[in-house]
């Protein structure tokens, strides 16, 4: 358990590694150091709850396994520009009704686990979803034509895991809001549900 109450001043780099139990990293507190996250658990539950003011924090990455993996990032983010989430069983929940105040690209992938995504409301999401067993529940939101989602499909270059049909939805901030949150979300066998 790495938890974090008080003001981190001097903190870089955060990397947590575990093979097997839980995991929980909760940092609420201001950092205005820290730059990275990165948490390796193969073979553990994973609660990672990043609520605080995180001013240069411009990577997160976590490598669940088997077990939940559960995100919070309900706090502020002035760089964050990539966050990748990836658990191998397991339900993954992920929250990101904070604060951004930069374009971001958030990664989640999972083979055997339903996976839940929170947004924010006011500002610019679009999301990619493929699934090849499951349903696609996105709840809000406007689903993208074919031909207008492949066109920007391509120009995000971001290649698909998972084997199912790409689907891609914007919400009413899309496009209106200066920020934009792009989300790629891939399940081989669980259901996608996003929603506000």
């Amino acid at each position: 358990i790495v938890r974090a109450d008080g003001p981190l001043s001097d903190l870089e780099e955060l990397a947590v590694e575990q093979t097997t139990g839980k995991v929980v990293v909760a940092l609420g507190a201001a950092t205005p150091e820290l730059t990275s996250v990165e948490v390796k658990a193969p073979m553990a539950d994973v609660a990672l709850d990043l609520t605080g003011g995180f001013v240069r924090l411009a990577h997160v990455e976590v490598e669940g396994g088997t077990g939940g993996l559960a995100v919070q990032m309900t706090g502020s983010y002035a760089k964050l520009e990539r966050v990748e989430l990836e658990s191998t069983t397991g339900p993954v929940s992920v929250d990101l009704t904070g604060v951004w105040t930069g374009d971001s690209t958030i990664w989640v992938e999972t083979t055997d686990g339903a996976c839940e995504v929170r947004i924010p409301k006011k500002i610019g999401v679009i999301v990619y979803a493929s699934t090849a067993s499951g349903q696609v529940d996105i709840k809000g939101l406007k689903q993208l034509p074919k031909r207008e989602m492949k066109e920007l499909y391509k120009a995000y270059r971001r290649m698909v895991i998972g084997s199912g049909p790409i689907v891609a939805y914007v919400n009413r901030a899309y496009g209106r809001d200066p920020v934009t949150l792009t989300l790629d979300l891939n399940t081989t066998t669980g259901d996608i549900r996003v929603h506000e």
